[in-house]
This record gives C-alpha cells, sequence and structure tokens, in this order.
C-alpha cells in the first residue's frame, strides 16, 4: 500500500488541476512532455480533469541518462517541428510541462528547443528568400503573398510595389535597387520568424526546494516558464513511477539511448493513479496509464539525430 500524506497528495492533486486547467485554456496545438519526468503529470492530469485533451500530448526523450541527450532533444525537436507544420498555416503553439526542482531540466529543454526552432527560422527565410530571387513568376508572387501573410500585412504597400517591379522587370536592369529590396524583405521576415516558434512551458515547482539557478529564474521571468508550486512532486525519482524505459546502451557506464524500449506499468504507479482517482471522486478501477502507443512512437522524430 502507499503511505502518502493527504495534505502533500492533495497538493499534487491541485497542482495537476491547475497545470491541466493552464493548457485547456491556453489550448495549445501540441503539449511536448519530457521523458520520463512529465509521464505522470499526464496520466494524473488526464485523471482530475474531463476538459484536459492528452491527444495532443507529443513525448520526448529528455532525461538526463540518456547518452547526449542535448543532441537529442535539438534534433528530435527540429524534426518534429518540421513534420508538425506541415499541417499548420501559421507557425504551431506548443507548450511543455516539466518538473522543477532547481531548473536544470527545464533549462537544459528550452536552450536545445530554442536552437531547433532557430534552425527552422533560417530553413524558412532561406526558402521564402530564394523563392522571391527565382526567375518563374509564380513562385515569386506566391513568396510574396506568403510573405505579407507571415507580416501580418504590415508591408503590404511596399510588397505591391515589388510585385509591380518583379511585372516590369525593373529588378533585371536595376540591380542596386534589387539589393535594396531583397535585403528589406529578409529583414521583415527575420522579424516576423522570430516571435514564431516560442516554446513555453508550465513548470512543475516542488516548493521544498528554494534554489534554482538564475538561467531558469530569467525564464521563469519573461513568461517562458508557467510555475505552478506543489508541496512535493510525488512522482519524481521514482523508477516505478517511470513506465517508458529506455533502452540500455552496451558499455562500461550506464548510459541509455533515446528510444523507448518497453512499457512497464508496475502495480505501484497503478495504485499510485488509483489513489488520486479515489481523492476526486472517480471509479479507482477505471483508470490506466495513457497513450502507451504515442511514447512508443516517440523514436519517429530521431532520424539523424547525431547530426
Amino acid at each position: 500500500m502507499l503511505n502518502l500524506d493527504q495534505e502533500t497528495l492533495d497538493s499534487y492533486i491541485e497542482g495537476m488541476y491547475m497545470a491541466s486547467s493552464t493548457l485547456v485554456e491556453e489550448n495549445p496545438d501540441y503539449i511536448v512532455a519530457p521523458m520520463s519526468g512529465s509521464v505522470p503529470f499526464i496520466d494524473v492530469m488526464n485523471i482530475v480533469n474531463n476538459s484536459f485533451d492528452p491527444s495532443k500530448v507529443v513525448y520526448m526523450p529528455a532525461s538526463s541518462k540518456i547518452d547526449g541527450v542535448n543532441n537529442v532533444i535539438k534534433n528530435w525537436y527540429f524534426n518534429f517541428l518540421r513534420d508538425v507544420e506541415k499541417t499548420h498555416e501559421d507557425s504551431p503553439k506548443i507548450i511543455g510541462i516539466d518538473e522543477v526542482v532547481s531548473g536544470s531540466s527545464v533549462v537544459r529543454c528550452i536552450r536545445n528547443i530554442d536552437i531547433a526552432s532557430n534552425k527552422i527560422r533560417k530553413e524558412k527565410l532561406r526558402t521564402l528568400t530564394q523563392r522571391v530571387i527565382s526567375h518563374n513568376k509564380d513562385e515569386v508572387f506566391s513568396a510574396l503573398n506568403k510573405i505579407d501573410d507571415l507580416t501580418n500585412h504590415d508591408h503590404s504597400y511596399d510588397l505591391t510595389i515589388m510585385r509591380e517591379r518583379f511585372a516590369r522587370g525593373e529588378y533585371s536592369t536595376n540591380p542596386d535597387l534589387a539589393r535594396n529590396n531583397f535585403r528589406f524583405l529578409g529583414e521583415i521576415v527575420k522579424d516576423a520568424l522570430s516571435v514564431q516558434y516560442i516554446y513555453r512551458t508550465i513548470g512543475i515547482e516542488d516548493s521544498k526546494a528554494t534554489r534554482r539557478g538564475k538561467e531558469y529564474e530569467d525564464f521563469r521571468e519573461k513568461g517562458r516558464v508557467i510555475p505552478i508550486s506543489v508541496k512535493s512532486i510525488l512522482s519524481m525519482d521514482i523508477p516505478d513511477f517511470a513506465p517508458p524505459r529506455f533502452k540500455q546502451k552496451e558499455g562500461r557506464y550506464v548510459k541509455y539511448t533515446p528510444e523507448v524500449e518497453t512499457f512497464v506499468v508496475s502495480p505501484r504507479y497503478l495504485e499510485f493513479l488509483q489513489e488520486i482517482a479515489r481523492r476526486v471522486g472517480k471509479d479507482p478501477y477505471t483508470v490506466d496509464p495513457i497513450n502507451m502507443s504515442r511514447i512508443m512512437e516517440s523514436g519517429k522524430y530521431l532520424s539523424d539525430q547525431t547530426n
């Protein structure tokens, strides 16, 4: 039997309800759950809040136990963004959720996610500008229309003039004008992209930890972290409470790959979820860990992870 202090358990449940309510209100396109620490958060939020949509969750390997975890996060997130942006006219809205003691895990995720996001921005900038300088008039006009949408039509007048200049062939006869106008295009696209792909995360803060890193506090102050305090993160650092198990690498030291090898639901973890269900008035025998197939499929974004 679990021996959980009721006040601590209630604080945890309240924190999970606040986190899930925040996600419902924010209504992101995707919720990123760094593994393994955030897996119990998703399971519990699904129990305590009927409005929470677990189908939005994607699971990212981000454990410090993973060999080369910084590169794994960067490349996983880059591949994830490239995939999901295909179905979004604008950049998708993405919010994470992570456990916070010192804040180092959140900092690790944001740092590497920012690198991946910036890579996507540069790729989009390069693609648009290359289309503009092509000799295909349809490509040029399509790119200018895309830039007009991307910049919220703040430069529609200038872009209309550029369309007319393209149509008249002025850029072919006036290279200085072409350079100046193309430089202007690059600047407005870069500015527009700088406010897209901004990753924010809910930080489930353990109130017992009073000291957190400066970089975490800076992210918190800038609004990149949405803090939610609990008396104790009950699921933290308990192997039984981490159903996904990473594949162990061969070698002298214990290190893991980012691939989820198996999914183990321990009796202790199931009892934990059942106790939470009882506290919120649900039938404890109807709850189970969720999104197992999504967790097992998280490796689909691991291609080229060592590049």
